[in-house]
C-alpha cells in the first residue's frame, strides 16, 4: 500500500509538470480543469491509502509484538481464529 501511494503521488507530479507544459500551450480552461482535477483526485487517493496504512498498522503491530513477546507462534494457540480480532 505504501508502494502505491508512492506511485499516486510520483503521477501527481508528473500531472503538476503537464499543468505548466499545458499553460504554456495555451490549453483550455476545461482542459486544465481536468487535469487538476486528477492531480487533486490522486493526492485525495493517497491520503485514503496513508490512512489505510495507519489503521492496519494501528492494530497489527501490537498484536504482532504480543506474538513475538510471548515467544513467538509456537508458543501460542493453534486455533485458526486466535490470531483475528473477530
Amino acid at each position: 500500500m505504501e508502494e502505491a501511494t508512492q506511485i499516486l503521488r510520483a503521477v501527481a507530479q508528473r500531472l503538476d509538470t503537464r499543468i505548466g507544459s499545458l499553460q504554456a500551450q495555451s490549453a483550455g480552461p476545461e482542459h486544465l480543469a481536468l487535469v487538476r482535477l486528477r492531480y487533486v483526485g490522486l493526492f485525495e487517493v493517497a491520503g485514503i491509502g496513508d490512512r489505510i496504512v495507519q489503521v492496519t498498522d494501528d492494530k497489527a503491530i501490537p498484536v504482532g509484538e504480543a506474538i513475538a513477546n510471548a515467544g513467538g507462534s509456537d508458543w501460542i494457540a493453534e486455533y485458526k481464529t486466535f490470531h483475528s480480532p473477530e
